[in-house]
């Protein structure tokens, strides 16, 4: 009875991802199990971490870097008592939730951000007069830009090309042109105005080679 009710591809089966994403989109977190508000909170959290980076001190200097998963892993099982399977899995979970998945465009203006600092840093050193160090910006600026390599060729982007579209009729008054009542005539006349080129005679002169030597074959035979 069931199988007649209900088809393979009415059975849609959620996961711990796909049930916490609709909650909330419809507003609804409040509703979900304790587990599942559970894992939403560690999401919030490890995506604040990954967007501000890890806070690193040596000396008197600080700065935040780039999370190492395996650093951020373990805090997220001192902090939430939980394995480090789930917490990996949760870092994933999070970089899909908040859609952090880096992008061309992304990969590109990060790129750009860091020129900017290496240009900065490479003036800074030419104006204090330490031009070692100048000249290895410079020459990073140089193999981030490629002026190092020869450039790259204008190739068409094939993606975007449209072939044109033929369209093979035996009626050339189908496609709009006047209708040839012989078409045989018509390519006879053709053919009798055409000039004759290079290549027709050289063909015309093999043709006539071939012959000749067939008739020179046929009277050995004769002969024979």
């Amino acid at each position: 009875m069931l199988a007649n009710l209900i088809r393979p591809r009415d059975i849609q089966v959620e996961d711990k991802f796909d049930k916490i994403l609709k909650a909330y989109l419809d507003g609804k977190i409040d509703q979900l199990p304790k587990d599942l508000q559970d894992s939403l909170t560690r999401w919030e959290m490890i995506n604040g971490m990954l967007r501000q980076g890890e806070k690193i001190k040596k000396g008197k200097v600080k700065y935040y870097r780039p999370y190492n998963y395996g650093t951020l892993a373990k805090f997220i099982t001192a902090t939430y008592n939980v394995s480090i399977r789930t917490a990996y899995d949760d870092i994933k979970s999070t970089k899909r939730f908040y859609a952090i998945e880096e992008t061309k465009d992304d990969n590109d203006f990060a790129k750009g951000l860091f020129l900017e600092k290496l240009e900065e840093r490479s003036a800074y050193c030419h104006a204090k007069g330490d031009f070692k160090s100048a000249a290895a910006f410079d020459k990073m600026i140089m193999t981030i830009r490629k002026w190092d390599k020869e450039p790259e060729a204008d190739l068409p982007k094939y993606a975007e090309l449209q072939l044109p579209t033929l369209i093979l009729v035996a009626d050339p008054s189908e496609l709009g042109f006047p209708k040839i009542e012989n078409p045989d005539q018509a390519v006879a006349r053709i053919l009798a105005k055409r000039k004759k080129g290079k290549i027709d005679n050289i063909f015309a002169s093999a043709e006539a080679v071939e012959l000749l030597n067939i008739d020179d074959e046929r009277t050995e035979d004769l002969a024979e």
